[in-house]
């Protein structure tokens, strides 16, 4: 199953810390997880590509995490969670 999950940026950065930290929790998923801002797509397991697109993210900006596999599910509740703890932001569940 595919889960899209938007996320806005309401305050702040997100620090080199919260997205090393972010990659491993993405790596420890079976499924295949991406991150899409405006029309690019960055696989959210590689450090370089993530790195590059979070570093420059302002308030207001939004991206969207894509999610598709078996553990899916799991995975959008443990990367919402993450999010929620380390940053400050707001998310749009999509399921297809």
């Amino acid at each position: 199953m595919e889960i899209q999950k938007s996320f806005c940026v309401r305050e702040g950065n997100f620090n080199v810390q919260n997205i090393l930290e972010l990659i491993q929790l993405n790596s420890s998923f079976d499924c295949e997880v991406y991150v899409k801002k405006l029309d690019k797509l960055i696989n959210a397991k590689s450090i370089l590509g993530t790195m590059n697109l979070f570093i420059y993210l302002r308030s207001g900006e939004e991206f969207t995490m894509i999610l598709n596999g078996e553990d899916a599910e799991y995975a959008e509740k443990q990367i919402t969670k993450f999010f929620e703890k380390h940053m400050s932001v707001t998310s749009t569940l999509f399921m297809g």
